[in-house]
């Protein structure tokens, strides 16, 4: 058994320390609990006659042997997971560029934008609807002289008439907005979805 320092290592094989610490990051070469290498362990002779461009040492040990394709199968499975992840990546930024790109052409229901425009449409509406209702209803009462009493019953009516009125026409438009949603959706298959 042969123990080598990092120094007599880095002149025997001619390459700088920073060679080294790499290769014993990257599990190429191990150190003992003192810094000093083994030049009999497997991994170590097989980095050392690496670098020394001999061959690997030859053994009955099938351990040998085994260490290199071991590595070649990691990397290739390396390989194949970078690949599935660069794909999956091209694929998410491909489909992000295509909604955008639908979104600008005008080719995707912003259903949500939608919903809140109608909400503040029927909102003004309803507001100057009870408004200039009540307006009129100042008008006839002070021509048929009703009492407040009476007039207070009349603007209550009102305002419940009003009121069902706007949540009518907000459930008709919301009802209509999820059917052209669906229909644009299953139709083209495209569309936002809440």
């Amino acid at each position: 058994m042969a123990l080598q320092s990092r120094k007599n290592l880095t002149q025997m094989l001619g390459v700088s320390q920073a060679v080294i610490t790499m290769a014993v990051k990257r599990g190429h070469l191990v150190a003992d609990k003192n810094g000093y290498f083994d030049d009999q362990n497997q991994l170590n002779s097989y980095f050392i006659q690496k670098k020394l461009k001999g061959s690997a040492p030859q053994s009955n040990d099938s351990d040998n042997e085994e260490i290199e394709p071991r590595r070649n199968e990691d990397i290739a499975q390396l390989a194949a997971l970078k690949t599935k992840i660069w794909i999956k990546k091209t694929n998410e930024e491909y489909e992000i560029a295509r909604l955008k790109k639908e979104k600008i052409q005008g080719s995707v229901v912003p259903v949500d934008i939608i919903k809140t425009l109608l909400i503040m449409f029927s909102e003004s509406v309803k507001v100057a609807w009870v408004d200039a209702s009540e307006d009129m209803l100042i008008q006839v009462s002070a021509a048929h002289k009703l009492s407040r009493g009476e007039h207070g019953k009349l603007k209550a009516k009102l305002v419940d008439v009003v009121n069902r009125a706007v949540d009518h026409s907000v459930d008709d438009a919301k009802k209509s907005l999820r059917r052209i949603q669906g229909e644009f959706s299953d139709i083209k298959g495209r569309g936002e979805h809440s």
